[in-house]
């Protein structure tokens, strides 16, 4: 049963942003000719999308209302947005330390020339 309600609750947490876009399928009509805000323009072709985008800010507010978003120290940023561009493997032999630097990019595949094996025919 604890599983059971674990999965539940994991289930709702993915697909909670799903919920306004699944109302908004299901109710268009109704949220088309009542909720929409912008009825009096039919230019605008809204049909709706207003209160959808009304909708979908409110559960990202709620999102990012919890606790565990607001709390990000410095190093958290730093570790973010580094990307090691290459690979360096240390190797201690002898009480020596050695850096060994091996490419990201490693060649596995070679070409076939073909282009002087299929010539297009000469007309004379």
């Amino acid at each position: 049963m604890k599983l059971i309600c674990h999965i539940l609750l994991i289930f709702y947490l993915v697909f909670r942003p799903l919920i306004p876009m699944v109302e908004y399928g299901v109710n268009y009509k109704y949220i088309k000719e009542v909720l929409c805000m912008n009825k009096e323009r039919p230019e605008l072709h809204c049909n709706g999308k207003c209160y959808l985008k009304k909708e979908l800010a409110k559960i990202n507010e709620v999102d990012s209302s919890f606790p565990i978003h607001k709390i990000k120290t410095t190093g958290q940023k730093v570790l973010d947005s580094y990307i090691p561009s290459e690979i360096v493997g240390v190797e201690n032999e002898d009480k020596m330390l050695f850096l060994t630097i091996h490419d990201i990019y490693n060649v596995y595949y070679s070409y076939i020339f073909l282009k002087y094996i299929f010539k297009p025919p000469v007309l004379n």
